[in-house]
């Protein structure tokens, strides 16, 4: 067996359809993954099972069978060496795989049923802002999905934490962040699938050239109608050229709008993405309240996200649909080039009015 029989036996499975996922091949049911070929050029093809099933196959077989090394393979991700698979066996392994996957399609279904409902809930408690003074701060209360596990992503769910909002946060590993979590033990941790599932509102917060690849593993179904705080930017895998950070993007393009391109029945809005982590929770300024900008092509959950922001000690100012983000997403470059030229990291932007 070699890869071309991995994928034809992958195909041949009902409803199945090749996809990519960072730059490789996988098998998808429904658009989530049960197989891929990541691990093609060693050999290996790769099954998305249950640590059980994971157990008795590399009991069975365990010349053809083993764990991948890390979170992946400790949550049923395991590894087919290719050469001596036989057909049958390898029928049977994805088979098993694609399976497991249609089962849990069926739940995550069942449970995103009433997903614009939550989202409509969410809306409307949000709309609780317009109460007067520390009243609709302390009403204000959501579940929120933290799709990350850099320092970004652990600071604003301790923030969402912070104002008393349950929080789950995600990973590929959700133990990495076992140390996270026994500092917030409010909060919850698990895979990205599970904290999109989880969340009534979604705050995306990972390199750039992750950010698509991450909402693929959360899941369609668990994005549709729900606001995303996007604070991704679409930063190149380059060092900075005389302090100003290279992008992959060009002027008349951004990373949220492909984004929402990819995943059009999201409503994502662009926050905390032109400040440093240190000061995207109630930040404190001689000046008074710093600016963030924002941008979305959703009306209601920019109100959301302006909630939101009020509690994190921000005022917002609204620069429009999803384009505006092209000019949103630079303003990191600008951000940064005190930091990376006078080691200066304490900043925020603040908008004047007349």
């Amino acid at each position: 067996m070699d890869a071309n029989d991995f994928r034809r036996i992958a195909l041949s499975l009902e409803g199945a359809a090749e996809g990519a996922h960072f730059g490789q091949a996988d098998f998808r049911v429904d658009g989530r993954i049960f197989a891929t070929l990541a691990a093609e050029k060693q050999g290996f093809g790769n099954l998305m099972l249950s640590p059980e099933q994971q157990t008795i196959f590399v009991s069975e077989a365990p010349e053809i069978f083993l764990p991948i090394p890390g979170g992946w393979g400790r949550n049923g991700a395991t590894h087919v060496r290719l050469a001596p698979a036989h057909e049958d066996l390898l029928l049977g392994a994805l088979r098993t795989a694609w399976k497991l996957r249609v089962e849990k399609n069926q739940k995550t279904r069942k449970r995103a049923a009433p997903t614009r409902t939550r989202a409509k809930s969410a809306k409307k408690i949000m709309e609780l802002s317009s109460l007067p003074g520390n009243l609709s701060r302390r009403r204000v209360r959501m579940k929120a999905g933290v799709l990350g596990s850099g320092v970004v992503a652990q600071v604003l769910a301790a923030g969402l934490v912070k104002h008393g909002h349950k929080v789950m946060i995600g990973s590929r590993d959700p133990e990495k962040l076992a140390d996270w979590n026994e500092k917030n033990p409010q909060a919850s941790r698990g895979t990205f699938a599970e904290a999109a599932a989880f969340g009534e509102l979604i705050v995306l917060a990972v390199k750039g050239l992750a950010a698509a690849g991450v909402l693929r593993l959360a899941g369609v179904h668990s994005l549709a109608g729900k606001t995303i705080i996007d604070a991704c930017n679409p930063i190149a895998d380059a060092p900075p050229v005389k302090g100003v950070l290279q992008f992959f993007t060009g002027p008349n393009q951004s990373l949220m709008e492909q984004l929402q391109e990819e995943f059009p029945e999201a409503h994502f809005v662009k926050a905390f993405s032109s400040v440093g982590n240190m000061q995207m929770v109630n930040p404190s300024y001689a000046e008074g309240r710093p600016t963030m900008f924002i941008s979305g092509n959703d009306a209601d959950a920019k109100k959301t996200v302006t909630s939101l922001l009020d509690q994190f000690g921000w005022d917002t100012a609204d620069m429009g649909d999803v384009e505006a983000s092209r000019a949103i997403e630079p303003l990191c470059m600008l951000w940064c080039i005190p930091g990376f030229v006078r080691n200066e990291w304490t900043h925020a932007f603040k908008m004047l009015r007349k």
